[in-house]
């Protein structure tokens, strides 16, 4: 008896099965382990060639329908998202006194370089407009909104049975989860992403299509005098988690509205 076993690596897609195949010159297994082809002796009136092809073609149809089976399961296991929550925070801050050595905080993650400044304000509604300016703005001081836009469209109507049926067919911009920015971003109608975003490696980055602004409400704070006049872009990021960027600054002053 030949034995030929053959190891698969599919950890994410969790597959747990046995199948068996009987024929007249073989049989063959295949379980979360992979899958094993076992020879029987052969018959005294097939011809050694004979027995070389047909092992050969069921060596083929096993891999086939194991190829089939996986493909088949991959697309019912969702990206799993980074949820770490060991985080230090606020971090012990280990103050290098001596100048000649490296900084403090060299090679630890953001956040060891020096102590916070205390905790973002948050607001109940958006500021009044000069309030905003003199505590904020001017003095580059974040701030948190709470329950400042549960009235917008976006916040009340947006999830993927109303996004594809209402936009589906605008185009976005998609990026891997974790950024490469020496790749471009690739085209894509917003309902193929919908159907697949929440399996693929994959997230729209992307500014606001024209048609989804009508959803899109803005602070009260941001739409007086040269706050309105100085307003770029709105631009349009979604996932179904685990997105990680490099890096970076942005020139401009930002305003994240999470849906």
């Amino acid at each position: 008896m030949r034995t030929c076993t053959c190891k698969a690596v599919y950890e994410p897609l969790q597959i747990s099965y046995a199948i068996v195949f009987f024929g007249p010159t073989y049989f063959a297994t295949i379980t979360e382990e992979g899958f094993t082809l076992k020879r029987r002796r052969p018959s005294k009136n097939v011809t050694p060639d004979k027995m070389e092809r047909r092992w050969s073609m069921n060596i083929l149809l096993v891999y086939l329908i194991f190829v089939s089976i996986s493909e088949k399961n991959t697309v019912s296991q969702p990206m799993p998202k980074d949820q770490q929550t060991d985080v230090e925070f606020p971090p012990t801050i280990i103050k290098n006194n001596n100048t000649a050595a490296v900084p403090t905080g060299h090679l630890r993650p953001l956040g060891y370089q020096r102590k916070p400044e205390g905790k973002v304000k948050e607001y109940e509604e958006a500021p009044h407009p000069k309030k905003f300016w003199e505590d904020h703005v001017s003095k580059k001081r974040p701030l948190v909104l709470r329950q400042a836009l549960t009235e917008s469209p976006a916040a009340l109507k947006w999830d993927d049975h109303y996004l594809r049926e209402n936009y589906g067919d605008v185009d976005v911009l998609i990026e891997k989860k974790k950024e490469n920015r020496e790749k471009q971003p690739q085209r894509l109608q917003f309902s193929e992403f919908i159907d697949n975003y929440k399996v693929e490696d994959r997230y729209v980055v992307t500014v606001l299509p024209d048609e989804m602004r009508q959803d899109v409400e803005v602070p009260k704070c941001l739409l007086c005098g040269t706050f309105r006049k100085y307003l770029h872009e709105c631009n349009l990021w979604m996932s179904s988690g685990g997105t990680a960027s490099v890096l970076h600054y942005d020139a401009d002053h930002k305003h994240s509205l999470p849906v």
